[in-house]
């Protein structure tokens, strides 16, 4: 073979090699990126999966927890709530004996007149009417009526009367021991006979809580209106 032809053959062969090992670079390059493409593929569906569970779950639990809600608001039975109720007139007593100001103690035994007031007259309405039916002996119902009778006078002095002067502390000191005894008579001697009787403590406990709610905002209602009206007749007089 001449010469030139030789070199033509070889320059053809390393060029045929070339093109096949460039080809073959470039199906192995096209296979990885279809491969990188095909598991790409296969995990969007599971991330798709993860993020919908992730979203899912918080849903799962406010469901959960709006199951469980109606339990915790369940109501008390009457005796639980109105012990409840003790508890907190006796916090304010305590409040007010800490107190050292006359601003924060007149504060604190308005709360306090309201809370007496309010507990008294559910108790009137609700639980005494009901424990007259059950009791044949109506003794300790009668004493918790004048016992009542008793604060309400009391309140109503106090009420009168500014923290400055002499009797006040004083006085709101015995209406704290008036209802320490009513409470210690009630949870003693009175509740425990309840318990015994054929009442539906659960229903009358939520009847106690409506009204007690009732009360408390119709009270409130009550005071804010005398407050703004005593502020306008101080400012027509001092005009």
């Amino acid at each position: 073979m001449p010469p030139e032809a030789a070199s033509r053959t070889t320059a053809s062969g390393a060029m045929s090699g070339r093109q096949r090992q460039t080809r073959q670079t470039g199906a192995r390059q096209t296979g990885g990126a279809k491969a990188a493409r095909d598991t790409s593929a296969s995990r969007a569906p599971r991330s798709a999966s993860v993020k919908a569970a992730a979203k899912a779950a918080p849903a799962t639990r406010s469901a959960a927890s709006r199951t469980a809600r109606p339990s915790a608001r369940r109501s008390k039975d009457a005796l639980a709530f109105l012990k409840q109720d003790h508890r907190t007139v006796e916090g304010l007593f305590k409040q007010f004996e800490e107190a050292t100001d006359g601003r924060t103690r007149s504060s604190l035994m308005r709360r306090i007149a309201q809370a007496l007031t309010v507990h008294a007259q559910i108790e009137e309405e609700i639980l005494y009417p009901a424990a007259r039916q059950e009791l044949e002996d109506h003794d300790l119902l009668n004493e918790a009526q004048v016992e009542h009778d008793s604060a309400k006078k009391l309140i109503a002095e106090i009420e009168q009367m500014r923290p400055s002067e002499q009797l006040y502390k004083a006085k709101v000191t015995v209406l704290k021991e008036y209802v320490k005894h009513h409470v210690k008579e009630e949870e003693r001697e009175l509740f425990p006979l309840l318990k015994k009787c054929d009442l539906d403590l659960e229903a009358m406990g939520e009847e106690l809580a409506n009204r007690h709610q009732e009360l408390m905002k119709g009270s409130s209602a009550a005071r804010s209106r005398a407050r703004r009206t005593g502020a306008e007749t101080g400012m027509q007089l001092r005009g």
